[in-house]
């Protein structure tokens, strides 16, 4: 019984010393509330007072990293970063508020006490991966804002910098298997895509004997390939007027680059996108093309269809089910561009480079596996521009 007792009296002294903490920083009186809630007011105010902290060092970092940037891509997405952590900053501020700290308490009730959701109810809170997006060693650095398959543990560890994008590694076996469900189907039912299978199953036999150097440079003259036989099929079946000469010189020669190639004008905007890869593509994509849809587009879908999205993301980091694709808002059509926007990246300064025959940068094995998600990824858009023009 003394036992129960001086446990008794331990348990009143922490929430005496909470209750004082609290009264210092200013906290509702919590005369009526149930002394149980009080750990939970230091918790919600402490994560606050985190995440901020967070968003200065990000904000701090874009400012930093930004003196060396040379891509215009690359100026934009630090801008919007900034512009963006400072508006989280400012939300912050409001939810640190007394009544705020008072609804969100009562609000979570019976949830989870690490407090990721996007949101309790109707009131909103902050993810830690929503401020992670706008860290610039993942948005421009390393560009991995695109990839649908990264757990969301890792991505806020390279993040924040507490960890190098080099744990990408371990995940290139399953990328690989990834690719034989996507890929390899997608080039060999197409016999216009023989070569490329051969250099598809090379790539995938030097990553295999972790020869990275080699694959990853097979791996840029086989994107590039597949790439431009796509934007034939597409460019022909937007214009089949054209002759295939016309086509042709359209696709090789009018333009230098893939980046000059997918921003051409001419492309019109005959791919439709699901809900799910919509979602992705509003998030991570700063094309301007998507800027000017993005509020009238995310006005479609309903807020509560937006967090279950990002909450299954939270729970498990992988992309969500098919499940989520059977929203019906209208129909929503970009152009090849704005789709493969990932090439007019990371990707194509890493192009450049190879061209000019520096191959240290290619020289980083988890660039095998960024390497790979982009061809998978175009090998996505290929099949399904066969299905738009399957009639």
């Amino acid at each position: 019984m003394a036992k129960d007792n001086k446990n008794r009296n331990f348990d009143n002294d922490k929430l005496l010393m909470l209750s004082e903490h609290l009264r210092k920083l200013a906290t509702p009186d919590f005369s009526s509330i149930d002394k149980e809630l009080i750990p939970k007011y230091v918790e919600r105010q402490n994560q606050l007072v985190e995440f901020k902290k967070i968003i200065d060092y990000l904000i701090d970092l874009n400012k930093v990293m930004g003196k060396d940037y040379s891509e215009r891509w690359e100026n934009i997405v630090a801008e919007s970063n900034i512009i963006e952590l400072k508006k989280m900053k400012n939300k912050l501020n409001l939810q640190l508020k007394r009544k705020e700290v008072n609804k969100f308490v009562l609000a979570s009730q019976g949830k989870s006490s690490a407090l990721l959701r996007m949101s309790i109810g109707d009131y909103p809170i902050f993810s830690l991966f929503e401020i992670c997006l706008h860290s610039p060693l993942t948005s421009i650095k390393y560009d991995l804002n695109w990839l649908q398959q990264l757990s969301i543990n890792d991505y806020i560890d390279i993040a924040l910098g507490n960890k190098s994008p080099d744990i990408l590694i371990s995940s290139i076996p399953d990328i690989i298997s990834s690719c034989s469900n996507y890929v390899q189907p997608f080039l060999e039912k197409n016999t216009n895509y023989e070569y490329q299978y051969i250099v598809y199953k090379e790539v995938v036999k030097s990553s295999n004997e972790q020869n990275y150097l080699i694959s990853n440079i097979l791996l840029f003259t086989l994107i590039e390939s597949i790439v431009k036989k796509i934007c034939v099929f597409a460019f022909t079946k937007q214009n089949p007027h054209l002759t295939p000469q016309e086509i042709e010189n359209f696709v090789y020669y009018k333009h230098k680059s893939i980046s000059g190639l997918l921003t051409d004008d001419e492309w019109k905007r005959d791919f439709v996108v699901g809900n799910t890869e919509l979602l992705y593509l509003l998030k991570n994509n700063l094309d301007e093309e998507m800027i000017k849809l993005r509020k009238s587009i995310l006005k479609q879908i309903p807020q509560d269809e937006i967090n279950k999205f990002d909450n299954q993301r939270l729970k498990d980091g992988k992309p969500i089910s098919e499940e989520f694709n059977t929203l019906k808002p209208p129909p929503i059509y970009i152009s090849i561009g704005v789709r493969l926007h990932i090439l007019q990246r990371i990707y194509n300064k890493d192009r450049n480079q190879i061209i000019h025959g520096y191959y240290e940068g290619l020289n980083h094995s988890w660039k095998n596996y960024i390497y790979l998600s982009i061809l998978q990824d175009i090998c996505i858009v290929g099949s399904k521009y066969e299905d738009i023009y399957a009639n």
